[in-house]
C-alpha cells in the first residue's frame, strides 16, 4: 500500500514515497516545518539541533532538557517547549540528571552556534534570549550576505526574555542567527530558544 494514500502530510505539504524510515517524507509547503509539516515557520529545538552547525564546545551538550535552571534553585529559564540552548546546562536528555551543569565552576567553553539559513518574508524576527549580558562576548548574531547586521546579548539571568529585530531592509534576502560564547568566566553563556518571526524555513 502507497504510504501516502492516508494523507499523512498536513498543511498543504507534498507526501513523497520512499526517502525514509517511515516509507515517505513530507515536502513542506513555505511557512511550515517538521517530519509531517505540523510545525509553523520557527526554530525552537523541540527536534533537537539538526542543520545548526557548531564551532568550538560550548554548545556540545545541546539542546538543553526542561527547566534546568530552576531545578538547582536558579531563576526559571522560562523557555519554550521542552527544548532550548543553554550554554551553562548539562542535560541533554529527558533521563540525564536535574539541575546539572557543564562546568563545576566558571563557564570556560567557548564556540558558536549557526543557524540554517532561512528567508527574510517580512518585517519582524524575534527570540528568546538570556544568560550573560556583555555583547563582545556573549550575544545572538543576524547575518545576511555575510555580514553581521543585528545583534542581542542577554540580562545576566538564566531567565529568557522576549527580544526582536526589525528586519524590513532585508526582505527577500537569505539569513542565519548565530549564537557567539566568547567568554570563559562568570556569565560566559548564552540562552536562547524560540527563533520565529516572518521567516520560511528549509525543508528539513
Amino acid at each position: 500500500q502507497n504510504p501516502c494514500s492516508r494523507i499523512p502530510c498536513f498543511n498543504n505539504g507534498t507526501c513523497q514515497a520512499g526517502y525514509t524510515d517511515k516509507g515517505f517524507r513530507c515536502k513542506c509547503s513555505s511557512g511550515f516545518t517538521g517530519a509531517y509539516c505540523k510545525k509553523s515557520c520557527s526554530l525552537d529545538f523541540e527536534d533537537g539541533i539538526d542543520g545548526w552547525e557548531m564551532t568550538g564546545t560550548a554548545f556540545i551538550h545541546q539542546p538543553t532538557f526542561g527547566d534546568n535552571p530552576a531545578a538547582r534553585k536558579r531563576e526559571s529559564a522560562q523557555q519554550q517547549g521542552d527544548w532550548w540552548i543553554g550554554g551553562a546546562e548539562n542535560r541533554p536528555s529527558e533521563s540525564d540528571p536535574a539541575g546539572k551543569l557543564y562546568a563545576k565552576s566558571g563557564d570556560p567553553p567557548q564556540g558558536t552556534l549557526i543557524s540554517p539559513c532561512f528567508r527574510i518574508v517580512g518585517k519582524n524576527i524575534s527570540f528568546l534570549i538570556g544568560g550573560g549580558c556583555t555583547i563582545n562576548e556573549i550575544r545572538a548574531e543576524l547575518i545576511v550576505d555575510n555580514q553581521v547586521v543585528r545583534n542581542e546579548t542577554g540580562n545576566c539571568y538564566e531567565t529568557m526574555y522576549r527580544k526582536s529585530w526589525d528586519v524590513k531592509e532585508f526582505v527577500g534576502q537569505y539569513a542565519q542567527v548565530r549564537l557567539v560564547d566568547k567568554k570563559s568566566d562568570k556569565w560566559g553563556h548564552i540562552n536562547f530558544d524560540d527563533l520565529k518571526g516572518d521567516i520560511i524555513c528549509p525543508h528539513f
